[in-house]
């Protein structure tokens, strides 16, 4: 493997975010074990060469049988041959047509089965310059995944050929006893040799299928890792994201909702546009500090703060001014700047006169 390519895996350290894995799918990007294709082709292939292929055999000896027999009777001109030929070759294709599928079928469900979906992109097949560079190809070639398939294809012939020649070798006991069988004994007990090779090696190439697709999936989340660099850029984006922006907007309503439940409530007046503005002040009598901003809000936050205002029986004043410039200059938990002492100061004592004609009437 490259240095280039060392010191990449070692910067991500970083787990795959959800984009990164979407995006990974979006492009092709999946776990591809050619085991775990090249076990379904070979099942497949095994259940048609015990199933289907003797009842095609059969089926098309049927079929030469008539024409053996009635040899003598059959006149084989031309007009035979144009009516026997086209027959024989349009039973043979379609009785061998499930054949000719496997690979497609194969490719589908192994697509399928590692990962979990059917992904039709056109994003691998693109032709790209950076393929054609030498220096890339010879990475490739001598990389340490080229050698892992190289050692992983050497151990795969030669495990699957010590079986079958173990196999065969059982069989070959037994060839002194084919000549008391006939002809039909004979094709049938090489058919029976032909399955316990094919079974034989449809199990191995299943355990050999399930240990790559656990490497494959390993190194394929691995490549996807990232780098902090790569985190941090994509944050970034993200948050460029009208869908992303608009769920933070409402998040942050929703949290100022709730913080101006609990303050509002505290406060000693709320000063309003009267529709679109709306600041809430609390003053205290006597501790010798200005009043403070404990909530502001536009729109939909402002018809909150007047409801609960109402609800908690906090006075609301009409001063479109003020309101708009309070809202524009003081910021929540600060005290009021100093322009807007005397304005704020004129509407806390009438409401705080309001409340002591209101006591002096329950009294």
């Amino acid at each position: 493997m490259a240095e280039g390519d060392e010191e990449d895996k070692d910067a991500k350290t970083e787990e795959p975010s959800r984009k990164k894995l979407e995006d990974a799918v979006k492009k092709g990007q999946v776990v591809n074990s050619k085991e775990v294709t090249s076990f379904i082709v070979f099942l497949l292939l095994t259940l048609i060469t015990i199933w289907v292929i003797p009842e095609i055999m059969l089926s098309l000896s049927n079929t030469l049988r008539f024409f053996v027999e009635n040899a003598g009777n059959i006149p084989m001109d031309q007009g035979m041959l144009d009516i026997l030929l086209p027959t024989v070759m349009k039973k043979t294709l379609l009785y061998l047509s499930p054949i000719f599928l496997v690979v497609i079928i194969a490719a589908l469900v192994s697509s399928y089965f590692q990962s979990g979906e059917f992904i039709f992109t056109g994003e691998t097949i693109q032709p790209k310059l950076s393929k054609l560079s030498i220096m890339k190809g010879f990475k490739r070639i001598f990389s340490m995944k080229s050698f892992v398939e190289f050692i992983k294809g050497i151990f795969k012939i030669s495990l699957v050929g010590a079986f079958v020649l173990l196999i065969i070798l059982a069989d070959v006991k037994e060839l002194s006893q084919y000549q008391e069988l006939s002809v039909a004994g004979i094709l049938d007990q090489l058919m029976t040799m032909v399955r316990h090779i094919l079974i034989l090696v449809t199990i191995i190439m299943a355990v050999i299928a399930s240990v790559d697709f656990a490497y494959q999936s390993y190194e394929h989340y691995t490549e996807l890792k990232m780098t902090k660099q790569e985190v941090k850029d994509e944050y970034k984006q993200s948050e460029g994201n009208p869908e992303i922006k608009q769920k933070l907007r409402s998040l942050r309503r929703s949290q100022a909702k709730k913080r101006i439940k609990l303050t509002v409530p505290q406060a000693t007046v709320v000063i309003t546009n009267p529709e679109h503005y709306a600041i809430a002040l609390k003053y205290e009598a006597g501790a010798g500090l200005a009043p403070v901003c404990v909530a502001k809000g536009l729109d939909l936050i402002a018809q909150t703060i007047k409801e609960i205002a109402k609800e908690s029986s906090i006075p609301i004043v009409e001063n479109p001014p003020l309101a708009r410039a309070l809202y524009k200059d003081v910021k929540i938990d600060e005290e009021i700047p100093i322009d807007h002492f005397e304005e704020v100061a004129k509407i806390i004592s009438y409401v705080m006169s309001l409340e002591e004609k209101t006591k002096q009437k329950k009294r």
